[in-house]
């Protein structure tokens, strides 16, 4: 299958964090050509540095739909860029390489993608937000939080393959903001169905999201729940590198925190996204310094869609049958009733990923997000929504004990703060700014 043919816009750009230094580093007058045959991408560029000739890392991203498909799928590159084999490149013009991008981003097509040629100063890379967010969880009373342009390991289906990524690194991935809006709520394909639920819960509106977040990779395993609490809430003999499962909203959020503040998302007038004394995101938060939260719904369908409009978000949609047990196209994706092995959680990554390199939206684990259920659909457009102020709280995604309709990207559901059982989980989000 053909992957992107068509640049359509070419962007250098460059970080020096030169606080304290006199000279910056510069990319310039890139360009870019791909081969119809090969899919081979051609990039040039100049590199000028005014600070002793310093040399400099640099890399390249593409991005689709305004969001990186993450320097890991970018790997068999050669010539001027660090990504190849860690060295920096020398100062200069006329400088350049090559990337496979058939071989490395396979089975993907994009007709507007953008390139960008980033360079950094070799002693301050350490310091750049990078691509992907990552906590050490093995680490004493405090997690370290290290920024990296690599995503989590994989092979070649891209499938997630290292344990550790899922039981010891806890991943996140930074998605820009949706100035220009998506689209969430069922498509077409969807509503010809006529599920109850289409009519008063997913009419489809434009959401507009102002501000770049960091999603979680994976929903949050039963080893990192057991690393950061302490504790074990699964009541399955599942794997480590499973969704954890039975923790309700608020064992997640917490219901009191300190001075008697009651935790009420969106009702909390000084702070919204304040949470309980003893929860899991107040732990998390006092190891790492960073404000964990659940997704708002809107962020959550807008990181699980990655610019799709269908069912599920490889791009496809529904396979039109009556009962709607069984879907192909929702197999590649994630487990449900129809192709779980056995009757709990399956370790995360596992299944194909999203454009964005994100897993396990589609079954596995119904997901919390923040938001009180909005029981009515509007085709209003809406900015940066935050949900009613009050009834159950909105669950995203199905599970594996769900039929596949119940696993779109658009089905939405709710239950009370207090309830668990094995098909509710979640995953975290944290500001990018």
């Amino acid at each position: 299958m053909k992957i992107a043919t068509v640049i359509s816009v070419i962007i250098a750009a460059s970080i020096a964090l030169a606080e304290d230094r006199v000279g910056v580093v510069t990319v310039s007058n890139v360009s870019a050509v791909q081969d119809a045959r090969t899919d081979v991408l051609s990039v040039t560029y100049d590199l000028e540095n005014t600070q002793n000739n310093e040399p400099a890392y640099v890399f390249m991203d593409v991005l689709t739909n305004g969001v990186s498909i993450g320097i890991g799928n970018i790997r068999t590159v050669e010539g001027d860029i660090s990504a190849s084999n860690g060295t920096p490149v020398a100062p200069g013009t006329g400088k350049s390489f090559t990337w496979k991008a058939r071989r490395d981003w396979r089975d993907q097509y994009s007709t507007n993608a953008t390139i960008m040629v980033y360079a950094y100063y070799t002693n301050k890379i350490d310091l750049i937000p990078g691509v992907y967010m990552k906590v050490d969880l093995a680490s004493g009373g405090t997690y370290p939080v290290i920024y990296s342009m690599a995503g989590p390991k994989v092979d070649a289906a891209g499938h997630a393959v290292d344990a550790e990524d899922k039981t010891r690194w806890l991943w996140l991935r930074r998605l820009e903001a949706c100035p220009g809006g998506y689209t969430m709520g069922a498509s077409i394909n969807e509503t010809s169905m006529n599920y109850w639920y289409y009519g008063e819960r997913e009419t489809p509106h434009t959401v507009i999201l102002t501000k770049p977040f960091f999603a979680g990779v994976f929903p949050v395993t039963r080893g990192q729940w057991r690393r950061i609490m302490g504790s074990d809430p699964v009541t399955v003999a599942c794997s480590d590198s499973a969704p954890v499962s039975r923790v309700s909203y608020n064992d997640v959020r917490g219901t009191t925190a300190a001075g008697g503040v009651t935790v009420d998302w969106p009702n909390n007038s000084g702070d919204m996204h304040v949470v309980g004394t003893g929860s899991f995101l107040e732990t998390l938060r006092s190891r790492t310094g960073v404000e964990f939260d659940l997704p708002t719904e809107a962020q959550w369908e807008y990181a699980c869609r990655a610019g799709t409009t269908g069912a599920w978000n490889n791009g496809t949609t529904m396979v039109p049958d009556v009962t709607n047990v069984e879907d192909p196209n929702l197999d590649l994706l994630g487990w449900y009733l129809s192709n779980t092995p056995s009757a709990m959680p399956q370790p995360v990554g596992q299944k194909d990923p999203n454009a964005w390199g994100l897993y396990d939206f589609h079954g596995n684990v119904w997901e919390w997000c923040l938001d009180h259920i909005q029981t009515v659909g509007s085709s209003a457009t809406v900015t940066d929504p935050v949900g009613p102020t009050s009834g159950g709280r909105t669950m995203k995604g199905g599970s594996w004990n769900q039929q596949s309709k119940h696993c779109r990207s658009a089905r939405r559901d709710s239950q009370a703060a207090t309830e668990k059982n094995n098909e509710f989980g979640f995953r975290l989000v944290a500001p990018a700014e």
